[in-house]
């Protein structure tokens, strides 16, 4: 995740946050799994300030009783050794941050940040088998932050204080970098040999994905930027937000939350050293922010509203030009383009389910003659009405395109020549009939005597088992062709199937 050459400077980089000794001597008693309270007694007592942290912890609000721990013995052994190793780590951490000095990096909102996320936590993840942890690992999750600005002070400072908001760091981070600092932080949590569940989750608390304790990393930072931001109703929206995305809280689950973590600010300022102040008033904070998110998804709501009739209205007009592009503009029924691929599909489902595909070629008799007669706007009509006519008597099932000119094909699946004979034979009265509209708009022949509109048409069938098998497509409009002009020379207005039998109907 880290490119190769950031990593090379974090590992060349001699003035990275590092864990005291006694942090380290703590976590080799941790990793004993023969380890206990006692062995922790020693290390500590080295250390009378940080001892004296650890008893004023443990006889905080957060470990009420009614007696006090008069000494470090019954402190450790109330907070058990889990958070023994947390306190003592957090409090290390606490120290090398102290002992850091910047000019640019706000150091102060930095531990802010950090106190007020592991607060948080422990309110999220009360009851979690590893809440002590997360405790830790929400006060860590941040400590990429100081590395960065370590190993490039100049262009980080400038990224931190144009960043209006968390995200907006870790957005500038990544198109910098590559990375960000949730990526840094889990480098260098490897590299203190904490163990991996803190390189997780700090690695993880950008993107929590599936993991639950990631998810409350995450939520935890979004809470502690409520004392923080500038803009706490913003970041309200966001916590609101992110709390129903992430782990399905509600306003008022969330509020809950805030009131605890409000409820032990003094005792977290002063346990860790850290301005806490709380001016805000959280429950005034958290109503405007759900009246700032109804608002907010209400007017999201108008405007996917908008968009869906948007989005309908191009896919129906994509629609009308996919059919546009499919169709004749002149007679409406398909294209040469479109009845050619309708053909060649039909013909390979007849292969493969062995089913009988039909094919009719239909040529008007005299085109030429009418066009020359009446003019191409007469023979344009014609056109159009015979595209009607096939568009009105043909099978849902069966398709009508346009070949070419005065060309027309007829594609019938599943039905054999006889059936397709009946058809054709319907289909020449029709045309037959087109006198009288064709009447209507002044084509008639000098002795007043009505157009009469005829063609000719051939069928063409393949069906399994044929003696003499069609091997293709353009074998079967070969010889559906055929048939048509067989037709067209036994006198015309006539069908002919490719068998050479005979539908005459007259002439």
């Amino acid at each position: 995740m880290i490119p190769e050459s950031l990593q090379k400077n974090l590992n060349q980089c001699r003035t990275l946050p590092t864990l005291p000794n006694i942090a380290l001597q703590v976590m080799q008693v941790a990793r004993d799994p023969e380890a206990g309270i006692g062995d922790l007694i020693p290390i500590l007592s080295k250390d009378p300030a940080l001892a004296a942290k650890v008893l004023s912890t443990a006889n905080s609000a957060y470990y009420s009783r009614q007696r006090p721990c008069d000494n470090l013995t019954q402190a450790l052994n109330l907070l058990g050794l889990d958070m023994t190793v947390v306190l003592t780590l957090s409090f290390a951490f606490a120290n090398t941050l102290h002992q850091m000095q910047s000019s640019a990096l706000d150091l102060k909102k930095f531990w802010k940040r950090s106190v007020l996320s592991a607060m948080a936590v422990r309110v999220l993840a009360k009851g979690h088998a590893q809440a002590d942890q997360l405790f830790l690992a929400a006060l860590m999750q941040d400590i990429g932050i100081l590395a960065l600005h370590e190993i490039d002070p100049q262009t980080y400072v400038q990224e931190v204080q144009q960043a209006q908001t968390h995200m907006q760091l870790v957005a500038a981070e990544m198109q910098t970098y590559h990375c960000d600092h949730a990526h840094i932080g889990a480098w260098l949590v490897a590299a203190w040999k904490l163990p991996t569940c803190y390189v997780d989750w700090i690695g993880q608390s950008h993107a929590p994905g599936d993991s639950l304790e990631a998810k409350y990393i995450y939520l935890s930072g979004a809470l502690a930027d409520l004392w923080v931001r500038e803009d706490p109703l913003e970041a309200m929206s966001e916590v609101l937000q992110v709390a129903a995305e992430s782990l399905d809280l509600d306003a008022e689950a969330m509020q809950a939350v805030i009131e605890n973590v409000h409820q032990h600010l003094p005792e977290a300022a002063q346990i860790f050293g850290v301005n806490l102040e709380d001016p805000i008033d959280m429950l005034e904070l958290v109503q405007s922010a759900k009246d700032l998110l109804v608002e907010r998804n209400l007017r999201l709501m108008q405007q996917m509203a908008h968009y869906q009739q948007e989005l309908q209205q191009l896919r129906s007009h994509h629609a009308e030009l996919h059919q546009q592009l499919q169709r004749d503009p002149l007679t409406q029924v398909y294209n040469r383009g479109h009845i050619s691929q309708l053909l060649e599909h039909a013909y390979q489902q007849a292969k493969a389910t062995q089913t009988p595909l039909t094919l009719m070629f239909i040529d008007l008799d005299h085109f030429k003659k009418i066009n020359d007669t009446f003019g191409h706007q007469t023979g344009d009509e014609v056109l159009k009405i015979t595209g009607q006519i096939l568009l009105s008597m043909v099978r849902k099932t069966d398709y009508a395109g346009r070949y070419g000119g005065e060309e027309f094909l007829v594609i019938m699946p599943g039905s054999y020549a006889d059936d397709a004979g009946k058809l054709a034979q319907r289909l020449q009265t029709a045309f037959a009939q087109q006198d009288t509209r064709l009447a209507q708009i002044g084509c008639t022949l000098e002795n007043q005597q009505p157009l009469k509109v005829t063609a000719s048409i051939g069928i063409a069938t393949w069906e399994p088992q044929q003696q003499h098998p069609m091997t293709s497509v353009d074998v079967l409009v070969a010889c559906a062709d055929k048939a048509m002009y067989q037709a067209k020379s036994s006198g015309r207005n006539c069908v002919v199937c490719y068998s050479n039998h005979l539908y005459d109907t007259g002439h």
